[in-house]
């Protein structure tokens, strides 16, 4: 006995099985696994594998230029992310060579710095014996 089914005994001794109002016209059911069937097994016409030869090229040929234009879509957001990679490269470069130049720009500010103290405590020595009698 199927599980959705009911069994019903009529009044002459016969069951008779009650089914889905969807399985009992035959515009068509729908199985276990999802593909649509009319009564006698085939599948029906506005299936997407069925048709024409014709609609089925026209399908191919829809499918084709979907694929171009993927692939022509892929092209250009490649060529735009090359496009942006040069531009973070040499943003890149530039931050670096500008470390550099600070880093070049404190040593010398360093030296010179370090030459003042110098100077400043050679004139402190020369000074320390002003003003004594």
């Amino acid at each position: 006995m199927a599980i959705f089914s009911s069994s019903k005994t009529a009044d002459d001794g016969t069951s008779k099985r009650k089914t889905s109002s969807k399985n009992a016209d035959n515009t068509g059911s729908r199985s276990m696994f999802g593909r649509n069937r009319t009564a006698n097994g085939n599948a029906k016409a506005d299936d997407k594998a069925g048709g024409s030869s014709r609609s089925f090229s026209l399908r191919k040929a829809d499918t084709l230029g979907t694929a171009r234009s993927k692939v022509k879509g892929a092209e250009k957001a490649e060529k735009e992310a090359e496009k942006h990679l040069q531009i973070a490269r040499k943003s890149t470069k530039e931050a670096r060579d500008h470390v550099t130049r600070l880093e070049h720009e404190v040593d010398t500010d360093m030296r010179n710095a370090t030459r003042k103290r110098k100077e400043a405590h050679s004139l402190r020595s020369d000074a320390k014996g002003l003003g004594r009698v």
